[in-house]
């Protein structure tokens, strides 16, 4: 029998085995059998225009069953019910029949194209081009290592140097999703070893091709290799690192100091990896390089600026948050505890100073309850006759006063205002005036606040006691509820009910514990210890510039918020047209 012929009863096969409804198993028989006769009729060819022919036929068949095979293998209830062995026996049958269909292409195409006409090349190239995308997607079904190993095979069967390339830039793209996802699952061997297979694929397509889309494709798949290699390792050092510590905390009798010390090295190596590169990874080791100098080596000061650079660190992460991992609610927990104590240090540092002083001017301090005991107009004469405000001009002319019993309760409330600008400590900072002036201004500003509530308390129809007969040092602090003044204001300023140069005034403390001037302070800031007990926030009641409050409600909290805050291929032939004859 003939080429001819036997290419004609295999073309028969062929069409009856890609009709569509047709079962799978069905058109997998007759598919086969369409391929002993194209076999038979390769045997029979007399010269290459047949022999490529009869390969092109071969290579196609190829094709239509790999394509059955992969879409009955890509249903997951098929999956459901097949055991791992019948599912390797299909994931290899789908790497086979793509192998042999794209060889056998590339095969017939070298024969051919020398002995068939223009078109029938053409055509084929663009087969070739068509089959090959389907095949790269059908062995996507199969898992990692062997869908790599399957395009391994389909590089190897290429002639065509850039659809090699190509091919390779593809598995070097699955094998860096794959690393990523890797990490993203704390798996960072599977991350390295893809990283480093990554190597050969990328080194191969630049050689191979010389277009500059894929030039740069390649140049882009190595910058984010280094950056996963980089973030693995990193991962790797902290894993290592930590099961040293867990080791030497836990398993020996005695603490080995120069096991600590190369513990430590690790984590710092796994952060020098990291640098500005995974923001997460750097802060775990330096979180616990931080828990090691503050648990271990018991030097607080070192653990917290660590734990200050977590912190900084974490925040460049946003939005991604970091809330209920362990290292990170261990590193605000002890940070917490640090300035808890810092701050109880400060205030313990504070009221000595206060003692020493309410000791040193206890003569002064007497004379300003006596006055003040006296009233409001009293007060003032005396501490303007006394103990003048250094500031000047003066904003309240003591003039004035003499009105006073006159005066409606706003306008005494604006007058004791401008005499709360003229004292109040933030007026009057301990950088320009010293410590001892800034106690006195302290202590002024709070009798002067007495009479300020009071006047407050009327105009809210409140029944307030006046509070005459009280003595100075007795004299009960603002709480903050509200009540906190800037002082008063100027002219201009009455208007906006408030001071506006007291936001430059205000002393809050940094992050760092270097910007304190007694110690380290809070994570988010604070005011800087103030002796009139007023500074937690300004009065902002009188917004029309009558000197009176707006509002029966005060809320200094009102300017603050919380900061948290189908597998690629398609069902049609791509082309079912067989040769029949010569």
């Amino acid at each position: 029998m003939t080429s001819e012929y036997l290419r004609k009863e295999g073309n028969k096969l062929y069409l009856r085995g890609t009709e569509k409804g047709l079962s799978p198993l069905l058109a997998k028989a007759r598919l086969t059998g369409a391929l002993k006769y194209y076999h038979q009729a390769k045997t029979s060819s007399i010269d290459r225009q047949e022999l490529s022919s009869c390969l092109k036929n071969i290579g196609k068949t190829h094709y239509h069953i790999t394509r059955i095979k992969a879409n009955e293998f890509g249903m997951c209830h098929v999956q459901a019910i097949l055991s791992e062995k019948e599912k390797l026996k299909i994931e290899d049958g789908i790497r086979y029949h793509a192998k042999e269909s794209l060889s056998t292409l590339f095969e017939a195409f070298k024969y051919g194209e020398s002995y068939q006409d223009k078109t029938w090349c053409d055509k084929l190239e663009s087969d070739i081009g068509n089959i090959f995308s389907d095949l790269v997607a059908f062995v996507g079904s199969c898992d990692f290592d062997r869908r790599i190993a399957a395009m391994f095979v389909l590089v190897e069967c290429m002639i065509w140097k850039e659809l090699k390339a190509l091919t390779l830039l593809e598995i070097a793209t699955v094998l860096h999703q794959h690393s990523v996802s890797s990490l993203e699952h704390q798996d960072f061997r599977a991350s390295l070893r893809a990283v480093h297979e990554m190597n050969y694929p990328l080194e191969e397509a630049a050689r191979l091709t010389d277009h500059d889309e894929m030039q740069t494709d390649v140049r882009v798949l190595k910058a984010d290799a280094s950056y996963q290699q980089a973030s693995a390792e990193s991962m790797q050092a902290i894993s290592m690192a930590r099961h040293q510590l867990t080791n030497l905390l836990q398993d020996e009798e005695f603490l080995n100091m120069n096991m600590v010390f190369n513990t430590l090295d690790m984590f710092k190596d796994a952060a020098l990896k990291a640098r500005e590169i995974n923001l997460e990874q750097e802060a775990i080791a330096c979180y616990y390089q931080g828990h090691i100098f503050e648990k271990i080596l018991k030097l607080k000061q070192k653990g917290k600026m660590f734990y200050l650079q977590v912190m900084q660190l974490t925040e460049a992460a946003k939005p991604k948050l970091f809330n209920g991992q362990e290292w990170y609610d261990d590193c605000t927990a002890s940070l917490r505890a640090m300035q808890d104590e810092a701050r109880e240090r400060d205030d313990n540092e504070q009221e000595k100073i206060r003692q020493a002083f309410r000791k040193e001017m206890e003569k002064e301090l007497n004379d300003i309850a006596a006055a003040k005991t006296a009233g409001a107009v009293q007060l003032l004469k005396h501490v303007y006759a006394k103990h003048p405000p250094k500031n000047t001009p003066f904003k309240l002319d003591i003039e004035d006063m003499s009105e006073w019993d006159s005066l409606e309760t706003k306008d005494k409330k604006r007058l004791l205002l401008k005499a709360l600008s003229d004292f109040h400590p933030d007026k009057n900072s301990k950088a320009d005036y010293g410590e001892k002036w800034h106690f006195l201004v302290g202590e002024i500003s709070k009798a002067i606040s007495h009479f300020h509530d009071n006047e407050k308390s009327l105009m809210r129809g409140e029944n307030t006691s006046s509070g005459d007969g009280v003595d100075g040092d007795a004299t009960e602090e603002t709480t903050g509820e509200g009540d906190d003044h800037d002082g008063g204001e100027d002219e201009d300023d009455e208007e906006e009910g408030r001071d506006e140069d007291d936001n430059d005034d205000d002393e809050w403390t940094d992050i760092d514990s270097s910007s304190s001037e007694y110690g380290d302070n809070d994570i988010g800031g604070h005011r800087s210890p103030c002796f009139c007990g007023m500074c937690d926030g300004l009065d902002s009641d009188d917004n029309d510039g009558d000197g009176a409050d707006d509002d029966d409600t005060d809320d200094g909290n009102s300017g603050h918020s919380d900061e948290h805050s189908d597998d690629g291929n398609n069902n049609e032939d791509k082309d079912d047209d067989h040769d029949d004859d010569s």
